[in-house]
């Protein structure tokens, strides 16, 4: 888990369903996300359901991409990933707009070895703006 200063690093794994909204199915060409951090897309059912289901499956973080096209910090408001009873979510998880996540979907693509970083900003108030998170995040992602 990310906590303070501490760091999450592993590779991802892309889940199957994609939207994450029903058991993964080994026999249709799932992976157990075993150590690895889950991305998901956004759509179908509670962000919470979906990051709950990686968990299940082993996932040590959950990456959510968004599911509308050309979705990125300059053009959509921020807002808060949510669901009713979170108290068994036990590992982080965060929400990528999908001119991001694209970048990000296509360096697994053409590396699936791939490994992401996930650091929690330990005081949110030392952040300028939130456009100031957003482009530290897509910096990382481009140098991906």
């Amino acid at each position: 888990m990310v906590l303070g200063n501490k760091i999450l690093k592993s590779k991802a794994l892309t889940l199957m369903p994609f939207n994450g909204c029903s058991d993964l199915d080994e026999a249709q060409g799932s992976v157990l996300a075993l150590g690895l951090i889950a991305i998901i897309e956004r759509g179908d059912c509670m962000f919470v359901d979906k990051v709950r289901r990686a968990q299940k499956f082993g996932a040590i973080a959950a990456i959510v991409v968004d599911n509308v096209p050309g979705s990125s910090s300059e053009n959509s408001p921020l807002f808060s990933m949510s669901g009713d009873g979170t108290d068994d979510v036990k590992i982080p998880s965060v929400f990528m707009f999908s001119v991001d996540a694209q970048k990000l979907l296509k360096a697994l693509r053409l590396n699936p070895l791939t490994e992401i970083t996930l650091k929690e900003v330990d005081d949110v108030n030392r952040l300028e703006t939130e456009e100031s998170m957003f482009y530290k995040l897509k910096v990382m992602v481009v140098e991906v």
